[in-house]
């Protein structure tokens, strides 16, 4: 099966897209171009960059990932076929958002609030601030006190080209996101790695001191903590985490999609190669179509269940394969799959099918674990009878409390 690139022509930025352009041409394989429209939310050229039996690797800018998590919001700016070539391309974006939101929040040690500023208005205090638009305009770091916007884009080599072109009105005001640090805060590092099927393949340290400095190597004590930290929680089998350290501490600060973020300092062929090269063998997985009861549970029972939430999202959520899944889970307690399994219902209950939303009522009868009661809470349900027996299954678990 032909295999090809599709990289988004980012007209504004950024040289990334022209390196990527170059190594896969020189391994030999075709890219094709595609361009997210920032007014519209909506993806140029399906029709002519999605063809059949190929297999794609996308690199794309946070916009595009945008796009497509708003998918069902805009799908009237799809005609039918445009609309069978945008599934195909999601499937080659690794960013399962059942996933990465349910999890960010409880791990993430700062909430940021979003500000309406002017790029030339000085800030009070040190403030911790990110890019909140698919464009991404700079990178997230420390803005000093006294110091505005473009100031700091400029000092962190943010998107100087899209400074330069869009942002000739240097009073026009952005949204961005900021969050207060400790006034004892020292300067900090952040760090990123890029993970597939839970190896460190590619890192790069992109902050030093508050600046912005990319470099390869990282401290040994940075990367144990990644290694630790991939042990808690995997966002998809590929991803990129972020780290910062604040006063010699090291915190997770969030995960980022491996097709659309920066690269920085890491070796970008061999980047290139190793995701070509995991992403075909992983693939090959999720085509296969006859995983029976036996197998499903054996992928639990393997600690394997982020496989079978990719494994479902690449087969549409088949009912058949759905159901299985679901009665493999009643063979299990509710803390041995714990996040996965939770996750997974609030996804699978999200499916117009009564068959499907009964059971995973049963699977929670079954648990019967008050931790459940979270996930519970958050299943919405129109129909009568099913919203009577999810009450009984919440009443059974505090009854089950109280004993």
């Amino acid at each position: 099966m032909k295999i090809v690139f599709l990289i988004e022509n980012l007209r504004l930025f950024s040289t990334e897209q022209i390196e990527l352009s170059s190594i896969a041409k020189k391994m030999n394989y075709e890219v094709r171009y595609f361009e997210t429209l920032r007014t519209k939310l909506k993806i140029e050229n399906l029709t002519n960059i999605i063809k059949e039996n190929e297999k794609y690797i996308i690199f794309s800018s946070i916009y595009t990932l945008k796009a497509l998590l708003l998918i069902d919001n805009f799908n009237e700016l799809y005609n039918d076929e445009e609309l069978k070539k945008l599934q195909i391309f999601k499937k080659n974006i690794y960013y399962n958002i059942n996933l990465f939101n349910n999890i960010n929040s409880e791990l993430s040690f700062n909430h940021f609030e979003n500000i309406n500023i002017s790029l030339l208005k000085k800030f009070k205090e040190e403030k911790f601030i990110k890019s909140i638009t698919g464009l991404k305009e700079f990178n997230s770091g420390i803005i000093n006190e006294n110091e505005n916007l473009f100031s700091y884009m400029k000092r962190t080599k943010g998107n100087t080209n899209l400074i330069k072109n869009f942002y000739k009105d240097k009073t026009k005001n952005i949204n961005i996101l900021v969050a207060n640090i400790n006034n004892s805060t020292s300067k900090c590092n952040e760090y990123r790695f890029f993970i597939m099927n839970n190896e460190i393949i590619s890192k790069s340290q992109y902050i030093e001191n508050g600046d912005f400095e990319c470099k390869e190597d990282i401290p040994n004590k940075v990367i144990e903590f990644a290694i630790n930290f991939m042990k808690i929680y995997q966002p998809d089998f590929y991803y990129v985490l972020d780290l910062i350290e604040i006063n010699n501490e090291i915190k997770f600060l969030e995960f980022n999609c491996i097709n659309s973020s920066g690269l920085y300092d890491i070796n970008k062929e061999d980047f290139v190669k190793k995701l070509l090269l995991d992403k075909l063998l992983f693939e090959d997985r999720l085509s296969n179509k006859s995983y029976n009861l036996e197998e499903i549970k054996n992928h639990i029972k393997n600690n394997d269940l982020l496989f079978i939430c990719k494994y479902l999202e690449h087969n549409n959520y088949n009912k058949k394969m759905v159901l299985n899944v679901l009665k493999s889970l009643t063979y299990f307690n509710y803390d041995s799959v714990y996040p996965y399994g939770q996750i997974l219902t609030l996804k699978l209950f999200e499916i117009n099918d009564i068959e499907v939303k009964d059971f995973v009522l049963q699977l929670y009868d079954c648990w019967n674990n008050e931790k459940g009661l979270i996930y519970l809470n958050k299943l919405e349900v129109k129909e009568q009878w099913l919203n009577e027996y999810k009450s009984k299954v919440i009443e059974s678990i505090e009854n089950h409390i109280i004993i």
